[in-house]
């Protein structure tokens, strides 16, 4: 089957609802939002399905999507398909990140026809991040090479260059070798600062996990709860990939009862543990606000204004029809919905389910090359592929009373309104629970995705916690450290070697650098060494971002 890899935000925001945003961490009393044992976590909860193998974690995101227990076998649209048709409160369009004006920057780019460092003009410039969550990226590489995360050095920023003191970038474009998914982000947003701390934009990851979660010091490895559950519960918190830190086996027959287990030299499409969690890596990028596209009916980035209303994001609800629409011709959002689709580039694969004696290596109807959608009719055709892909199964459909419980997943909860959802925060047996509401943990992250003719440009590549945890008080924040800076000091050094060494052989996500397997061994090491010394200075001088200074 396609797996799930990532997509992994942005906002000036009112006085009210920055002060929200310090209020505190919204988990029930009585939640321990720091213990793995507390938490749907797809590495350590325990294989207790009783139906077919089917670990309870692999029931609760097929939940967030169906509604699948004894009440209602055959499935019910509760979860993420009912997010379009249910009105929802204001708090949600809260949650969607914006970008207004802000000033230009100008950096070095290499020019892909001559190989050259020529200035490159972002008019309004963001960041934004997103994780790998499989093989090891979807980021796709030059010369048919797959995967950004074994190549990353090609793409982070270098100087000098060809005489060029200054860090040059080399741009990221979309391409058919990201396949389905295309890249989805989220922002970092810091909208202000207090004595408590920085104050991140509602719909940020870091505003999600702080704020919403209650996660701060927990998912630091140096901080009281040790390396190895910190690490992991950072990778399980990033709610990028649409809602999927790191999902199902590889192979669909497997039973997820080892989320250790490897085959050494076998192709991750038949690899039994959970999609290669110890693969993440965060990377954050740089580019212009209209390099991304909101995937919903409202799909602008850009903050409302009364020349170019965009009502933040907001989609028109159709009081008629008990739905989410797109504007039509005339109305007030139709030109930004035109505006923002225009130069639209997706790709999609029709139906990514799989049957279970299929061959996840070979191609078939299970592995389609993806299908280019372009412009604004092409956003249209990308939108309601992708709900099918989600809300449906392409084995055995919610109405087929042959309904397959070993159908993993049996869909993707996708919310079709702009919001990332949270599968692990779905509580159907809640009692305020509302059918398709996403005010509560459910609906999380303002997504967007790369998915225009503009390129982004690769700035920093992170372990998860890196960026997801605080610093503690000797350490320095996430723009100063890079991979292999375990204690956060800055640099490379025999500290870092000797921590490394302390974990030789151990399982887990703080230390595995070269992502071939889940265990500290030689290539960590060998990645260590390549690291040695301090770590790059960040390479936006006219783009520090609050929590950096």
């Amino acid at each position: 089957m396609d797996h799930p890899r990532r997509k992994p935000t942005v906002v000036l925001l009112g006085v009210g609802l920055i002060l929200t945003s310090l209020t505190a961490a919204t988990f029930a009393a009585g939640d321990e939002p720091c213990d793995l044992d507390a938490v749907v976590n797809p590495v350590t909860f325990p294989p207790t399905g009783s139906s077919r193998d089917l670990p309870d974690w692999v029931k609760q995101y097929n939940a967030s999507t169906f509604l699948l227990d004894g009440r209602n076998p055959l499935g019910r649209n509760l979860g993420a398909p009912r997010a379009i048709v249910t009105e929802q409160d204001d708090s949600v369009w809260d949650k969607l990140v914006t970008f207004g004006e802000t000033e230009g920057i100008t950096i070095q780019s290499v020019d892909p026809d001559t190989g050259l460092a020529m200035p490159y003009h972002i008019a309004n410039p963001v960041l934004v991040v997103t994780l790998s969550t499989n093989s090891p990226s979807t980021f796709a590489t030059l010369d048919g090479l797959s995967g950004l995360g074994p190549l990353a050095g090609d793409y982070l920023p270098t100087a000098p260059f060809d005489g060029v003191d200054e860090a040059v970038f080399r741009p990221y474009f979309v391409n058919s070798q990201d396949g389905t998914f295309n890249n989805w982000m989220a922002a970092h947003q810091v909208t202000g600062r207090t004595p408590e701390g920085f104050i991140f934009a509602p719909g940020t990851p870091l505003n999600y996990i702080r704020n919403v979660l209650g996660r701060t010091t927990c998912l630091n490895p140096n901080g009281p709860d040790g390396p190895a559950d910190a690490c992991v519960l950072a990778n399980s918190s990033g709610v990028t990939g649409v809602g999927m830190p790191f999902m199902f086996a590889t192979d669909p027959t497997e039973s997820l009862g080892d989320p250790y287990e490897i085959i050494p030299g076998a192709a991750d499409c038949v690899q039994p543990a959970v999609a290669q969690w110890w693969e993440q890596e965060l990377f954050v990028f740089v580019a212009d606000r209209d390099t991304f596209v909101r995937p919903s009916f409202n799909p602008s980035l850009r903050a409302t204004t009364r020349d170019h209303p965009t009502d933040d994001g907001r989609p028109i609800w159709d009081d008629a029809a008990g739905t989410y629409r797109p504007p039509h011709p005339g109305e007030p959002l139709y030109d930004s919905y035109l505006k923002a689709t225009e130069n639209f580039i997706g790709y999609t694969t029709p139906g990514f389910g799989c049957p279970q004696d299929a061959n996840a290596c070979a191609p078939g109807p299970c592995n389609k090359a993806p299908v280019p959608f372009l412009g604004t009719a092409g956003f249209e055709d990308w939108l309601a592929q992708w709900k099918m892909n989600s809300w449906t199964d392409q084995g055995s459909r919610p109405d087929n009373d042959e309904l397959d419980a070993m159908t993993t997943p049996l869909g993707f909860p996708f919310s079709g309104v702009g919001l990332t959802l949270n599968w692990t925060e779905f509580e159907p047996d809640a009692p305020d629970f509302v059918p398709g509401d996403l005010s509560g943990r459910f609906g999380a992250i303002s997504e967007l995705i790369h998915a225009t003719d503009q390129p982004m440009f690769l700035v920093k590549v992170l372990n998860p916690n890196q960026y997801y945890a605080p610093p503690l008080a000797d350490e320095v924040p996430w723009c100063e450290t890079c991979p292999g800076d375990f204690n956060r000091d800055g640099e490379v050094n025999a500290r870092d070697l000797g921590m490394l060494l302390e974990n030789w052989g151990e399982e887990g996500q703080c230390f595995t650098l070269d992502f071939s397997s889940p265990q500290v061994g030689a290539g960590d090491l060998g990645v260590l060494f390549a690291n040695w010394g301090a770590c790059p200075e960040w390479p936006l001088p006219d783009l520090l971002p609050l929590d950096c200074e």
